[in-house]
């Protein structure tokens, strides 16, 4: 009897050692396809988040370009209005000699007597020059 009962009771045992390794390679598969499924789903965000990043860094370097573009174009400008105010400068230091002239001529023609002060041709010439 106890014999019997150890044979049925070996063979329970094996029934659920096999249903055990059987299960068990079930889960092994459904752990690698779970993992198999996560590393796709990891390499597609991965391959979208290289993309959108190479498209901000190419606007980035755009934006770069463009602002390096009108800082030369500003600095030109800025170099020309310089130069500009430089030669409006001379322009006025080169008048000047000539303009305490005609102011000096002026101031000595309004103090000589009353012939000298009409309005004449030399006159209208010293009021342009001032």
């Amino acid at each position: 009897y106890q014999r019997r009962v150890r044979g049925e009771s070996s063979g329970i045992n094996a029934e659920y050692g096999e249903v055990a390794r059987v299960m068990s390679v079930l889960q092994r598969e459904l752990n690698d396809f779970s993992i198999n499924k996560s590393n796709d789903e990891l390499q597609k965000q991965s391959e979208l988040v290289g993309a959108m990043f190479r498209q901000r860094l190419k606007e980035l370097t755009d934006a770069k370009t463009g602002l390096d573009s009108q800082l030369e174009k500003t600095n030109q400008e800025i170099s020309s209005v310089e130069d500009s105010l430089h030669q409006l400068r001379e322009a006025l230091r080169s008048k000047d000699g000539p303009m305490k002239v005609a102011t000096t001529r002026f101031a000595v023609r309004s103090k000589r007597p009353n012939v000298e002060q009409t309005r004449d041709f030399v006159h209208g010439g010293l009021m342009n020059e001032i």
